[in-house]
């Protein structure tokens, strides 16, 4: 069986209705997928750079947290296109993992400080798993101490620092992702917003 229709009179304005639909439907998805993306930056942020060490990435700086952005743009061509990322360079390094030679450029290294009381600051402590094997240091305080001496600060401290020099090390780092799980996690948040978005058309 077929079916034939004939069109009387102009087709201007039904096309330019349809148009204005496909816009009207892309900029929903548009508001929906962002909302989504956001939500998805807020879990990457409280969830998986939240700790706790070894097993997700957690925080020293706060750096790569306070980097995470979305991008949502309507693409000719391809239709709605989202992006959550960051600009910090290493961010693709715990994400993804690392396989290789790494070049370590030379940089100092605080071992040990001493306050004028005569107390001992422990500089890094061991991180280990739940065997007790040590898998990697945590150094937020040699981090600080770094920073309160190179401001001035930290007066009567002594410090015993090592100069290390630039080397080439091999690498095989599995990565902690972070905003891949995130993305899984919120799949369903993301559909449940564009959707709640195209209903309101």
């Amino acid at each position: 069986m077929s079916v034939r229709a004939k069109i009387t009179g102009s087709a201007v304005p039904v096309i330019r209705e349809l148009e204005s639909l496909d816009a009207r439907a892309e900029a929903a998805i548009a508001r929906g997928l962002e909302r989504g993306l956001t939500e998805t930056i807020t879990i990457a942020q409280n969830e998986y750079l939240g700790g706790p060490r070894p097993l997700r990435l957690g925080e020293v700086t706060g750096r790569l947290r306070r980097s995470l952005a979305e991008e949502v743009q309507v693409v000719p061509g391809r239709g709605v296109v989202g992006r959550v990322g960051t600009t910090v360079p290493y961010g693709a390094f715990h994400e993804f993992g690392f396989s290789g030679t790494e070049h370590v450029r030379a940089h100092r290294r605080v071992l040990k400080v001493m306050t004028k009381t005569g107390k001992t600051i422990e500089v890094r402590t061991p991180i280990v798993d739940a065997s007790g094997k040590r898998v990697g240091w945590k150094t937020r305080t040699a981090v600080a101490v770094e920073r309160a001496l190179s401001k001035g600060l930290g007066k009567g401290m002594t410090t015993r620092v090592a100069f290390v020099k630039p080397h080439d090390r091999q690498v095989h780092y599995v990565g902690r992702p972070f905003l891949g799980p995130a993305l899984a996690q919120n799949a369903n948040r993301i559909r449940d917003h564009i959707a709640n978005e195209l209903g309101k058309l």
